[in-house]
């Protein structure tokens, strides 16, 4: 199914989909066919839906998005939106100017949620811009994985956490991607993430391990309470040492926050059980940060001291780095901090 060159306008639903209800027969049991939704060039534009999905809610064995566009829409949950679906992918599109009141004012997926470009048909990055909500994840609410090369997310506001975005699930964002100008009432302006692996994934070979991964993202002018920046919930297992790092060169830039301006890691220690085996997830850090022009009486803060840390902070002003009850001064330039299980960390 789909729709090519349509124009969906001032629609209005009581329950849910506002412009359009799709679905391919997938049963409401939570099994999934190998059917597939595809939508191309339309626009979803004014309409209002008193449940889910204010342009469209879907439901698929799949669902493929490219160059649509989902503005002014109003909708509970996914104020453009609401896809179900095991892999919804989406390029070129737009999704601007929805308000949801209850949370995911642009998009809300569960499932994985694929944000990518593909020569030559899809060149463009997908941009969620302008959206809000009362809850949580301003411009983007995910239930599931997250993977994305090509991303804008931009100027979206939350009245709960995650103003650009909150994931719950596995996380994947690359240097294509960038997370500018958004605001969160309470936690993680640009990106709150519940990280959740996969549990199929815990028994991997020796020189691979699930963790969430952050490149050289553009993370500018968010604005929150907590975590201008990012927030993060979980980062991996304890001292599993197979992976890769879970920041690659973030540029977190003039964020701001009464606590932790750009970053704020969450105390974590879980237990996760797969089969035989129990794995500790924990609040581990490693990597690299670019810290420059953060607003607020602190930069960084580890709120708990489960896993271990090693993050290298190229930094254009000295930086406070809160650990608990106490703190350190991350120098100006390049430096290197480790924190050991357990211990307070140790600034250059």
């Amino acid at each position: 199914g789909g729709a090519q060159r349509s124009l969906f306008g001032s629609d209005h639903a009581h329950e849910v989909g506002g412009a359009a209800l799709l679905s391919d027969g997938t049963p409401l049991d939570g099994s999934v066919d190998t059917s597939q939704l595809l939508i191309v060039n339309s626009h979803f534009a004014g309409a209002l839906a008193a449940g889910p999905g204010g342009a469209l809610r879907a439901t698929a064995g799949a669902v493929t998005s490219v160059n649509n566009r989902y503005t002014d829409n109003l909708a509970t949950t996914g104020g453009g939106l609401h896809i179900t679906a095991p892999v919804f992918t989406t390029c070129a599109d737009q999704v601007q100017d929805n308000v949801a009141q209850l949370g995911a004012g642009g998009l809300y997926v569960a499932g994985e949620l694929l944000a990518v470009t593909l020569e030559p048909d899809c060149a463009t990055p997908t941009q969620v811009l302008g959206n809000a909500t009362y809850g949580d994840g301003g411009g983007i609410l995910v239930d599931g994985s997250f993977y994305a090369t090509s991303l804008l997310v931009e100027g979206n506001a939350a009245g709960g956490d995650g103003g650009g975005i909150h994931a719950h699930g596995e996380l994947g964002l690359t240097e294509g991607v960038s997370l500018v100008g958004n605001y969160a009432g309470g936690r993680g302006g640009g990106l709150t993430l519940d990280y959740l692996p996969d549990t199929s994934e815990l028994q991997l070979p020796d020189d691979v391990a699930p963790r969430p991964y952050i490149g050289a993202v553009s993370i500018v002018d968010n604005i929150a309470t907590t975590g201008g920046g990012v927030v993060l919930s979980g980062s991996g297992l304890v001292d599993d040492v197979r992976a890769a790092p879970v920041f690659d060169g973030t540029n977190l830039e003039r964020n701001t926050a009464y606590d932790a301006a750009a970053l704020y890691i969450d105390p974590m220690s879980s237990l996760i059980a797969q089969g035989d085996d129990i794995y500790e997830q924990s609040d581990r850090i490693d990597g690299s940060v670019v810290l420059t022009g953060h607003v607020g009486p602190t930069a960084v803060v580890r709120g708990g001291r489960t896993g271990r840390w090693s993050l290298t902070v190229d930094a254009d002003a000295d930086a406070v780095l809160v650990d608990g009850s106490g703190a350190c001064v991350l120098p100006t330039g390049v430096s290197t901090t480790s924190c050991d299980p357990g211990a307070p960390c140790s600034c250059p």
